[in-house]
């Protein structure tokens, strides 16, 4: 369906490039279609950001790595001060 519409409207623009400018402009009323289906049917070409995408997962790969580490640290010093106020109890 979108194609059918691409397709129409490109030849609507042409037809009312070809009424406003009137007789004699046939060939560029159709080289104005073809460039106008031409540009609705292209596909930009998307640049790949390996670098950046790279650099953004190691920076996760680091930030989980740290948070893990202090996580493991944060234990640790509860474990111990939970064994300490366990023998001062006793």
């Amino acid at each position: 369906m979108k194609i059918i519409l691409k397709i129409v409207f490109a030849f609507a623009l042409a037809s009312a490039w070809y009424i406003l400018s009137g007789e004699g402009s046939e060939a560029i009323s159709v080289v104005f279609f073809f460039l106008i289906v031409f540009a609705f049917f292209i596909k930009p070409q998307k640049i790949q950001r390996s670098a950046l995408r790279e650099k953004y997962l190691e920076k996760l790969k680091e930030n989980k790595k740290r948070s893990q580490e202090v996580n493991k640290e944060l234990n640790q010093e509860q474990r111990t001060v939970y064994r300490d106020l366990r023998r001062r109890k006793e």
